[in-house]
């Protein structure tokens, strides 16, 4: 008897196992769960049918085919929720395969397009506004950007950016009059638009000043002037200058400090240079080149103007006549 189980123990079944024979298929209940479990009822249309029927293929779900295969094919109903979950597995798998033709190139195009495209349509918290002058967020510690919104300012900046073709009229080359201004939304800060309007309008007078003609009576005159000049050791307030010449000229002929600056720099060239002063309502001075800084520090140094003043103001009474029989010592 030990033997015998021994045997039995060891003994390998050469046939194989029966299957269990699949139950039918109810086509009253969901073709996909085949249950009844759900509280919803299960329905049919031809589309959904038709859409069952193409994830199918896709995955290639031998059960489903069975069950819908023949007769069934127009008839069988489903649960909404099972056709959601089962048509959008379909979905996918059709998604991985398209993706899968692609090839190196094509994926690295697609990808470079798409970032190019995220990069176009970023949110407006994302892309924060520049100046359109200084293509700066912020100026130093001004961070507010204002908008052109008055016809004349728009057209003094279209005018500047075409009379300087720079680096502004390259980000703004689109824009053709006024309304494409308030249509671009144009941001600046206020310090920059003005800065670069008053510079296009010096530079405009600047060019305009040097394409006039100068009047005969205006040379003459300046010419006269200028051949008694001391260069050489004295310097001049250009507007004093300015005054002076024009009192010899007609007011209808009469020059501007930028005119005459011009005149001047046209007549001597290098020779002459002119000071810069911090404080812009006083004028510019002038005086020869060649005059050494060393000399010119020393002479203002050991200059007394209170000394001078009064040396002046003495010769002045000395010459005046009081109508009186003494005179001053």
């Amino acid at each position: 008897m030990a033997s015998t189980s021994n045997e039995k123990d060891i003994a390998i079944p050469l046939t194989l196992p029966v299957k269990r024979k699949k139950p039918d298929t109810d086509f009253e209940k969901c073709i996909l769960c085949q249950s009844n479990k759900k509280a919803a009822k299960p329905i049919g249309t031809d589309n959904g049918r038709i859409k069952i029927q193409e994830a199918c293929s896709r995955l290639k779900d031998q059960i489903i085919t069975e069950r819908i295969g023949g007769d069934a094919a127009d008839t069988f109903v489903y649960h909404l929720n099972c056709y959601k979950s089962y048509v959008l597995k379909g979905s996918r798998v059709a998604l991985v395969e398209v993706a899968s033709d692609d090839s190196g190139d094509n994926c690295q195009s697609a990808a470079s397009s798409r970032s190019k495209r995220s990069s176009l349509y970023l949110p407006q918290a994302q892309k924060p506004q520049v100046c359109s002058i200084c293509n700066y967020e912020s100026k130093g510690r001004v961070n507010k950007l204002h908008r052109i919104c008055e016809v004349e300012r728009a057209e003094s900046f279209l005018a500047a950016t075409r009379f300087n073709l720079d680096a502004v009229f390259d980000r703004t080359s689109t824009l053709q009059d006024v309304n494409s201004v308030f249509a671009a939304d144009i941001m600046c800060h206020k310090r920059c638009i003005n800065q670069y309007i008053l510079q296009y309008k010096r530079d405009l007078d600047r060019q305009m000043i040097l394409e006039q003609d100068v009047p005969d009576a205006v040379y003459d005159a300046f010419h006269n002037w200028i051949s008694t000049l001391q260069l050489g050791s004295h310097g001049y307030v250009l507007t004093d200058c300015r005054i002076l010449l024009n009192s010899s000229l007609p007011p209808d002929q009469h020059i501007t400090n930028r005119k005459l600056k011009q005149l001047l720099i046209n007549h001597l060239g290098e020779e002459i240079c002119f000071t810069y002063p911090k404080d812009k309502t006083k004028s510019q001075m002038f005086f020869s080149s060649k005059l050494a800084i060393a000399s010119l520090a020393e002479n203002i140094r050991t200059c007394d103007s209170i000394k001078l003043c009064a040396e002046q103001l003495r010769q002045e009474c000395k010459d005046f006549d009081f109508s009186l029989t003494g005179k001053f010592l």
